[in-house]
């Protein structure tokens, strides 16, 4: 079985960008950073899309700028099993034998920058993301 989950049309305002994308003084710069616009790149003719966190830049403002598509489509969960025929469960004694396998979380689809597009009330403050998880077991009749 295979049940999937997704949203399309919504939008998150990523809270945890606004930390990533300051100074660096409140956490680890994000990749992003690399391009900031600075004086020197621009007289270069190579414009960033960030701006400058040093001097007068406010980039931890609210803006549109941390607004993302939280399109997504994930697996949730995916479960594959096997039940022996009636005829081998009898011979071990058994009147049902099933084996399978579960896994919930197992891929996600997005463009979101977060750790995880499933947020609460549109704001992403940088929760960790849903857990994946492997399940094996055995359902035994007698």
């Amino acid at each position: 079985s295979l049940f999937f989950q997704g949203v399309a049309g919504n939008e998150i305002y990523n809270m945890q960008r606004t930390r990533l994308e300051y100074n660096g003084t409140d956490s680890q710069l994000s990749p992003d950073m690399k391009d900031v616009w600075t004086a020197a790149k621009a007289e270069q003719g190579i414009f960033g899309t960030i701006p400058n966190p040093n001097g007068n830049s406010y980039n931890n403002s609210i803006s549109s700028r941390f607004v993302e598509k939280g399109d997504y489509l994930r697996l949730k969960n995916v479960q594959l099993g096997y039940t022996l025929p009636n005829n081998i469960a009898s011979k071990m004694g058994m009147t049902k034998c099933r084996v399978y396998i579960s896994a919930s979380n197992l891929l996600t689809f997005t463009g979101y920058k977060g750790y995880d597009p499933e947020v609460a009330n549109g704001v992403d403050y940088g929760n960790y993301p849903q857990s994946r998880t492997l399940l094996f077991g055995l359902n035994l009749s007698f």
